[in-house]
């Protein structure tokens, strides 16, 4: 959309505002999947505004105080300077707390990872209704989705965030809470014992509803997977995906501790 927009107006007026929500949309909220997209996406906008973006980057504050001269020339240079070192402070400030929350939900047993939704169902309808998991969202626009069971099938809803809050369905959801690990571990989970359900609309051409209780958060380990398997969740937990390659292992298992689907169980694909 700001691609088309851009394209017809040529300068868009608030194009600083507008490249700090996509840095931050794009590159710190999403997975690899999506920052490819974004920077295939960027590619196309305006001079101006990809020159924006390649300063809002992950880099130390002192190299964007020593490339003055790439700014635009005239008496705001200062300013922009100021501008730019005040969004690489709001940027690390921001993909510390981010970077701290992934660690902690990757730590759950409940979070699988980029699973796709064909192995989500593959899961799913070995289970009784109202099991559910989750896992990453395939959308750009969401970060997160649950994939429950049902009584004849498997469904997918992406985890909406609204006021700050993870809820299912509007801002005024009886479920809700301001991180992900409290919003399953919590509030989700309570809905058994105060016997609230999912409402949902079948697509079929019948008008009625259906009713779900989400009473069963499915664990990892509940598949028992192998030792194999254990262990390198436990060293991606451990060490920076980058360092992987440094480990003193044979190639062959560092190409298995690189697989991106490392936590899905292998025992989904027997």
């Amino acid at each position: 959309m700001t691609v088309k927009v851009n394209e017809r107006v040529g300068v868009l007026k608030y194009e600083d505002s507008i490249c700090d929500f996509l840095y931050h949309m794009k590159y710190m909220y999403v997975g690899d999947f999506v920052k490819n997209e974004a920077e295939q996406a960027i590619q196309r906008l305006s001079p101006s505004m990809r020159n924006k973006l390649k300063y809002i980057s992950h880099t130390q504050i002192n190299a964007t105080i020593d490339l003055p001269h790439k700014l635009a020339p005239g008496p705001s240079n200062s300013d922009a300077v100021r501008r730019d070192v005040w969004m690489e402070h709001g940027a690390a400030s921001h993909t510390v707390q981010f970077s701290q929350t992934m660690k902690l939900i990757r730590g759950s047993s409940w979070y699988w990872g980029n699973m796709s939704w064909k192995d989500a169902e593959k899961v799913l309808m070995s289970q009784l209704p109202g099991t559910y998991l989750v896992r990453d969202s395939a959308s750009d626009r969401y970060i997160f989705t649950i994939s429950y069971r049902t009584k004849h099938s498997v469904h997918h809803t992406r985890l909406a965030q609204h006021g700050g809050n993870f809820c299912l369905g509007g801002p005024n959801s009886l479920v809700k809470a301001n991180s992900l690990v409290s919003f399953i571990e919590n509030s989700l989970q309570s809905c058994c014992k105060r016997r609230i359900c999912m409402l949902m609309h079948p697509k079929s051409d019948s008008t009625g509803i259906e009713t779900l209780e989400l009473n069963h958060l499915l664990r990892r380990h509940e598949l028992l997977p192998s030792l194999k398997y254990l262990c390198r969740v436990v060293i991606r937990n451990c060490v920076e995906k980058e360092l992987l390659a440094s480990l003193p292992l044979p190639s062959n298992m560092i190409c298995y501790l690189e697989d991106p689907k490392y936590f899905v169980p292998p025992c989904l694909y027997r």
